[in-house]
């Protein structure tokens, strides 16, 4: 993923700004996609070093591929590469995500959710 040329992280970029969701789920950033597009998801996956999830079969008879990312060093990397051909809603995100990665000490929460907090881990 580190070695992906900017053409790709424009690419990138178009599919999440298309097709992802940027949200915050049970207090943690997560960026979602899904799409019924399997060679476009398998790419997207590839590229983002992600496992695609489970499919699921629409109403229409239709596959539909997810990918979820969760973790946040990796939210971190994509959304730096990506930001600046997004538009202004993702953006508007992006940041709020920034904010609150500055504001809270992420890493500790994450470490007492495995039950390995110590408070004094920045």
């Amino acid at each position: 993923m580190e070695n992906l040329e900017e053409i790709n992280w424009a690419w990138i970029a178009g599919i999440l700004e298309g097709e992802g969701s940027f949200a915050f789920t049970n207090g943690w950033p997560v960026i979602q996609i899904q799409m019924t597009d399997r060679d476009v998801m398998e790419k997207l996956s590839n590229y983002l070093d992600v496992p695609l999830g489970k499919p699921r079969t629409l109403k229409s008879g239709k596959i539909c591929c997810q990918i979820a990312l969760r973790k946040t060093e990796k939210i971190k990397f994509i959304t730096d590469k990506i930001y600046e051909y997004m538009g202004e809603r993702r953006k508007k995100s992006i940041n709020e995500w920034r904010e609150y990665w500055k504001n809270k000490n992420w890493r500790t929460k994450s470490l007492q959710k495995l039950g390995n907090a110590d408070s004094s881990i920045k």
